[in-house]
């Protein structure tokens, strides 16, 4: 096998893993964005890099939710930018709300 083609190989297992973080990147800087315009906080800022793990981690999350929905490939790319939009005290407040309204 061709060192070519091992590459290729290689390149094409990462699109997905691309695609997932991405999109995840994408949906906190929308987060961040509406942030700024309220005036809640600079863009460029030290803590712009805690926003890099958050996003991360959201994107994996978001994926296991779209692969247990058993969704398409854009269903996911959208249910991993809402994830990671809502990060994790939004997906917080989103399952406690499920919650409770399942319970009563």
């Amino acid at each position: 096998m061709d060192w070519r083609d091992q590459a290729s190989a290689w390149l094409s297992s990462l699109v997905p893993y691309v695609s997932i973080f991405g999109a995840s990147i994408l949906g906190r800087l929308m987060y961040l964005a509406g942030l700024c315009r309220r005036g809640d906080r600079r863009f460029w800022s030290w803590s712009l890099l805690w926003e890099i793990p958050v996003a991360f981690g959201m994107g994996l999350i978001g994926a296991g939710v779209a692969e247990y929905l058993d969704l398409g490939q854009m269903g996911a790319l959208g249910t991993i930018a809402v994830a990671s939009y809502l990060g994790p005290r939004g997906a917080e407040a989103t399952l406690e709300r499920f919650l409770d309204r399942r319970s009563t």
